[in-house]
């Protein structure tokens, strides 16, 4: 019986020799630093989704600057979004007082260019709010011109 329990000599050498290379090549596996965490972005995997969903659908921003406020990747990109949709408004008010006023002075001849115009102001903040969300989801601290500032200095 002790004849069955010993392994055939062509086995033992094929385990012995994958022993030697795994030896010979040992396995290491590496854990990202907390630098390599915060230069990818924040410290949670849905802190870049989260901060580029902020910019366009201000609420999540608004909810985001809120709750989490041990992320000051997702702080920072939040508060930027919610700075950005605060002079977003005040500039489409301004249009729109603008316009009704020289509508009105002009009998209605300016309605149809306000109407292209704000088409294109439309245009201009759809892209303006993709480009930091992309900026945002790739993990970078994108800073826009005046707006980045303020919200730099608040943080």
């Amino acid at each position: 019986m002790a004849a069955k329990k010993e392994k055939p000599a062509a086995i033992i050498e094929e385990t012995e020799e994958v022993s030697i290379v795994a030896a010979e090549r040992p396995v290491v596996e590496k854990k990202p630093t907390e630098k390599h965490v915060e230069k990818k972005g924040g410290k949670e995997k849905d802190s870049n989704l989260l901060a580029a969903i902020g910019y366009p659908i201000g609420i999540i921003a608004i909810i985001m600057y809120l709750t989490r406020k041990d992320d000051k990747f997702l702080r920072f990109h939040s508060l930027q979004a919610i700075l950005f949709w605060v002079a977003w408004v005040v500039i489409w008010i301004g249009f729109s007082i603008i316009s009704i006023i020289l509508t009105m002075a002009t009998g209605g001849m300016f309605g149809i260019c306000s109407g292209l115009l704000s088409l294109v102001l439309i245009l201009v903040m759809f892209v303006g709010c993709l480009y930091p969300a992309w900026k945002a989801y790739e993990g970078e601290e994108y800073e826009l011109p005046v707006i980045g500032e303020m919200a730099k200095k608040h943080m």
